[in-house]
Formats: C-alpha cells, structure tokens, sequence
C-alpha cells in the first residue's frame, strides 16, 4: 500500500485507513471503537446507496398521497349520494 495524504491523517487521529477492516481489526484487538469511527466507515457506502433510499422513499410518499386522495375522493361521493338520496326522500313525502 502506498503512503498518501490520506493514510498520515489515519495515522495522526490513531485509525486505520481501510474503514471496516480496521475497526474489525481494533475490536480484534480489544482497542476501543467510537460511533464516530463506525459513521465514517460507512459514509461511503451511505452516500452511494442514498439515491436508492431517496427513491423508496419518494415512491412510498407518492403510494401513500395516492390512497388519502382515494380515501377523500371516495369519502365525497358517499355524501353526495347521500344528499341527494334524502332529497329525493323528503321530496316524495
């Protein structure tokens, strides 16, 4: 491997440079492991998987805005039937 940039800064902050390795490595060796070492492990994979989640969630969005409507417009008609069968009923008696 070569020495970078990036592998100095691992080196001063006491981490590895390969991310999930090294905290795999670090539990392994009974050194300690922040949360804060786990979210930059995985931001990487979170930032490549985000446009997926974003679309689950937007389609999920749109399912859901699609049954409300279903739900109002559904709702309207039965008073409208409604209304207009007392009106039929009071007419006639």
């Amino acid at each position: 491997m070569q020495s970078g940039v990036g592998d100095a800064c691992c080196i001063r902050l006491n981490r590895s440079p390969d991310g999930a390795r090294g905290i795999a490595e670090n539990l392994r060796d009974g050194k300690p492991v922040t949360p804060d070492d786990i979210f930059r492990a995985f931001q990487p994979f979170m930032r490549d998987v985000s446009p997926i989640f974003e679309r689950m969630r937007a389609k999920e969005q749109q399912r859901q805005v699609d049954t409300k409507v279903g739900e109002l417009c559904f709702i309207d008609i039965f008073f409208i039937i409604r209304i207009i069968c007392d009106s039929i009923y009071w007419c006639c008696y």
